[in-house]
């Protein structure tokens, strides 16, 4: 009796979600997530432009980069100056 893969369907579908687009911009962030700050300058600058250079073949804006708040030693957001008390 032969058995059917569940991974055939799974993966139609999947593939049919992911741009190529999406796949290779996700490569070059997994290599750059992965090294870490490990990653030198000059890499670190190669990679970062051959993400742009897929922004512009395939005709995509640039997102601009998350403004994250900083936080202070407990882990909590920053007071913002105007709120400190004398």
């Amino acid at each position: 009796m032969a058995t059917r893969s569940k991974r055939g369907p799974a993966k139609k579908k999947w593939s049919a979600v992911v741009t190529r687009f999406q796949s290779a911009m996700s490569m070059l962030n997994f290599e750059i997530n992965r090294a870490g700050k490990g990653l030198s300058a000059d890499r670190r600058r190669v990679l970062n432009q051959a993400k742009s250079e897929l922004r512009r073949v395939f005709a995509r804006p640039a997102k601009p980069a998350a403004r994250r708040k900083k936080k202070n030693a407990a882990g909590l957001p920053r007071r913002s100056s105007q709120t400190k008390t004398a």
